[in-house]
Protein backbone atom coordinates (compact mmCIF):
# COMPACT_ATOMS: atom_id res chain seq x y z
CA UNK A 1 0.00 0.00 0.00
CA UNK A 2 2.72 2.90 0.89
CA UNK A 3 4.72 2.05 -2.73
CA UNK A 4 1.08 2.46 -4.58
CA UNK A 5 0.50 5.13 -2.59
CA UNK A 6 3.65 7.29 -3.42
CA UNK A 7 2.69 6.24 -7.03
CA UNK A 8 -0.45 7.74 -6.55
CA UNK A 9 0.18 10.58 -4.08
CA UNK A 10 -0.37 14.46 -6.12
CA UNK A 11 2.57 16.27 -4.01
CA UNK A 12 4.84 13.14 -5.12
CA UNK A 13 3.68 14.26 -8.79
CA UNK A 14 4.03 17.30 -8.44
CA UNK A 15 7.80 17.10 -7.12
CA UNK A 16 8.48 14.67 -10.56
CA UNK A 17 7.19 17.30 -13.04
CA UNK A 18 9.30 20.23 -11.11
CA UNK A 19 12.47 17.43 -11.46
CA UNK A 20 12.09 17.01 -15.11
CA UNK A 21 11.46 20.63 -15.35
CA UNK A 22 14.59 21.72 -13.70
CA UNK A 23 16.76 18.61 -15.89
CA UNK A 24 15.70 20.60 -19.16
CA UNK A 25 16.97 23.68 -17.53
CA UNK A 26 19.96 21.85 -16.72
CA UNK A 27 20.74 20.53 -19.83
CA UNK A 28 19.69 23.49 -21.49
CA UNK A 29 22.49 25.52 -19.45
CA UNK A 30 25.29 22.90 -20.77
CA UNK A 31 24.32 23.23 -23.95
CA UNK A 32 24.60 27.28 -24.19
CA UNK A 33 27.79 26.97 -22.69
CA UNK A 34 29.40 24.82 -25.55
CA UNK A 35 30.46 25.55 -28.65
CA UNK A 36 27.79 25.86 -31.46
CA UNK A 37 28.73 24.91 -35.20
CA UNK A 38 26.28 26.43 -37.89
CA UNK A 39 26.33 25.26 -41.46
CA UNK A 40 24.84 27.68 -43.96
CA UNK A 41 24.35 27.65 -47.36
CA UNK A 42 23.56 30.01 -49.92
CA UNK A 43 22.61 30.00 -53.50
CA UNK A 44 21.81 32.90 -55.83
CA UNK A 45 21.43 33.99 -59.75
CA UNK A 46 21.05 37.24 -61.22
CA UNK A 47 18.06 37.06 -63.59
CA UNK A 48 17.47 39.79 -66.56
CA UNK A 49 19.87 41.07 -68.93
CA UNK A 50 23.31 42.07 -68.33
CA UNK A 51 26.28 41.00 -68.26
CA UNK A 52 26.90 36.94 -69.06
CA UNK A 53 29.58 36.74 -66.21
CA UNK A 54 26.87 37.60 -63.62
CA UNK A 55 24.06 35.61 -64.60
CA UNK A 56 25.53 31.95 -63.49
CA UNK A 57 24.61 30.49 -60.25
CA UNK A 58 26.60 30.96 -57.57
CA UNK A 59 26.68 28.92 -54.98
CA UNK A 60 27.80 29.89 -51.13
CA UNK A 61 28.84 27.62 -48.14
CA UNK A 62 30.49 28.52 -45.09
CA UNK A 63 30.96 26.68 -41.62
CA UNK A 64 30.41 28.84 -38.03
CA UNK A 65 32.18 27.73 -35.75
CA UNK A 66 30.88 29.89 -32.39
CA UNK A 67 32.79 29.20 -28.99
CA UNK A 68 31.08 31.25 -26.44
CA UNK A 69 33.40 32.57 -23.44
CA UNK A 70 32.70 31.27 -20.07
CA UNK A 71 30.45 33.48 -17.95
CA UNK A 72 29.69 33.25 -14.59
CA UNK A 73 25.96 34.39 -15.73
CA UNK A 74 26.38 30.63 -17.50
CA UNK A 75 28.14 28.76 -14.90
CA UNK A 76 25.47 30.19 -11.98
CA UNK A 77 22.65 29.17 -14.29
CA UNK A 78 23.81 25.66 -14.58
CA UNK A 79 24.90 25.85 -11.08
CA UNK A 80 21.55 26.69 -9.57
CA UNK A 81 19.79 24.49 -11.53
CA UNK A 82 22.40 21.38 -10.16
CA UNK A 83 21.38 23.17 -6.68
CA UNK A 84 17.51 23.20 -7.35
CA UNK A 85 17.40 19.59 -8.19
CA UNK A 86 19.25 18.12 -4.92
CA UNK A 87 16.93 20.77 -3.35
CA UNK A 88 14.02 19.13 -5.10
CA UNK A 89 15.40 15.88 -4.12
CA UNK A 90 15.61 16.32 -0.90
CA UNK A 91 12.09 17.76 -0.37
CA UNK A 92 10.95 14.37 -2.60
CA UNK A 93 12.63 12.17 0.09
CA UNK A 94 11.09 14.25 3.22
CA UNK A 95 7.43 13.84 1.37
CA UNK A 96 7.83 10.28 0.79
CA UNK A 97 8.84 9.89 4.37
CA UNK A 98 6.06 12.16 5.48
CA UNK A 99 3.59 10.11 3.80
CA UNK A 100 5.24 6.83 4.66
CA UNK A 101 4.54 7.72 8.70
CA UNK A 102 1.32 8.99 8.20
CA UNK A 103 0.01 6.18 6.34
CA UNK A 104 1.66 3.84 8.88
CA UNK A 105 0.32 6.12 11.92
CA UNK A 106 -3.09 5.85 9.73
CA UNK A 107 -3.01 2.05 10.14
CA UNK A 108 -2.40 1.92 13.39
CA UNK A 109 -5.25 4.40 14.67
CA UNK A 110 -7.37 2.19 12.59
CA UNK A 111 -6.21 -1.10 14.19
CA UNK A 112 -6.50 0.81 17.65
CA UNK A 113 -9.81 2.37 16.90
CA UNK A 114 -11.11 -1.31 15.97
CA UNK A 115 -9.92 -2.99 19.21
CA UNK A 116 -11.68 -0.02 21.12
CA UNK A 117 -14.88 -0.31 18.98
CA UNK A 118 -15.25 -4.03 19.94
CA UNK A 119 -14.44 -3.62 23.16
CA UNK A 120 -16.86 -0.86 23.55
CA UNK A 121 -19.03 -3.05 22.14
CA UNK A 122 -18.90 -6.09 24.16
CA UNK A 123 -19.25 -3.57 27.07
CA UNK A 124 -22.56 -2.56 26.06
CA UNK A 125 -23.08 -6.32 25.25
CA UNK A 126 -22.62 -6.88 28.93
CA UNK A 127 -24.32 -3.71 30.47
CA UNK A 128 -27.47 -4.75 28.70
CA UNK A 129 -27.43 -8.66 30.00
CA UNK A 130 -26.70 -6.93 33.77
CA UNK A 131 -29.85 -4.33 33.03
CA UNK A 132 -31.76 -7.27 31.82
CA UNK A 133 -30.59 -9.48 35.29
CA UNK A 134 -31.21 -6.85 37.51
CA UNK A 135 -34.62 -6.41 36.04
CA UNK A 136 -35.50 -9.69 36.57
CA UNK A 137 -34.03 -9.42 40.07
CA UNK A 138 -36.54 -6.51 40.73
CA UNK A 139 -39.26 -8.46 39.42
CA UNK A 140 -38.67 -11.22 41.65
CA UNK A 141 -38.83 -9.26 44.45
CA UNK A 142 -35.07 -9.47 45.18
CA UNK A 143 -33.70 -6.22 43.96
CA UNK A 144 -34.79 -2.49 43.79
CA UNK A 145 -35.75 0.39 41.53
CA UNK A 146 -32.59 2.28 42.15
CA UNK A 147 -30.34 -0.32 41.29
CA UNK A 148 -32.12 -0.99 37.61
CA UNK A 149 -32.14 2.62 37.16
CA UNK A 150 -28.22 2.37 37.70
CA UNK A 151 -27.97 -0.20 35.60
CA UNK A 152 -29.98 1.34 32.59
CA UNK A 153 -27.53 4.60 33.14
CA UNK A 154 -24.50 2.31 32.97
CA UNK A 155 -26.14 0.39 29.84
CA UNK A 156 -26.94 4.06 27.97
CA UNK A 157 -23.14 5.43 28.97
CA UNK A 158 -21.91 1.81 27.62
CA UNK A 159 -24.12 2.60 24.30
CA UNK A 160 -22.52 6.37 24.13
CA UNK A 161 -18.89 5.11 24.33
CA UNK A 162 -19.76 2.47 21.22
CA UNK A 163 -21.29 4.89 19.07
CA UNK A 164 -18.25 7.28 19.58
CA UNK A 165 -15.61 4.28 19.48
CA UNK A 166 -17.16 3.38 15.99
CA UNK A 167 -17.27 6.88 14.85
CA UNK A 168 -14.05 7.28 15.67
CA UNK A 169 -12.96 4.30 13.73
CA UNK A 170 -14.79 5.16 10.79
CA UNK A 171 -13.09 8.29 11.14
CA UNK A 172 -9.29 6.73 11.00
CA UNK A 173 -10.55 4.67 8.06
CA UNK A 174 -11.17 7.42 6.44
CA UNK A 175 -7.89 9.15 7.43
CA UNK A 176 -5.90 5.71 6.10
CA UNK A 177 -7.81 5.75 2.95
CA UNK A 178 -6.99 9.91 2.22
CA UNK A 179 -3.27 8.65 3.33
CA UNK A 180 -2.85 6.52 0.75
CA UNK A 181 -4.76 8.15 -2.24
CA UNK A 182 -7.76 5.66 -2.18
CA UNK A 183 -10.14 7.64 -4.03
CA UNK A 184 -7.39 8.56 -6.79
CA UNK A 185 -6.84 4.22 -7.26
CA UNK A 186 -10.21 4.75 -8.02
CA UNK A 187 -10.03 6.86 -10.72
CA UNK A 188 -7.29 5.70 -12.23
CA UNK A 189 -8.90 2.21 -12.16
CA UNK A 190 -12.13 3.82 -14.15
Amino acid sequence: EIEAALERRPELQRFKAQRDQNQIDQELAKNQMGPGVDIVIAASQDLGTGSPTRSRPELEAAIVLNVPLRTRTQQGKLDGSVAKNEKLSKQEKFFKDRITADIRNSFSTVNVTRQRAVLAQKEFVLAKKLEEAERVRYVMGEGTLLVVNIREQTTGEAAIREIDALADHHRAIANFKAAIADALKKKESN
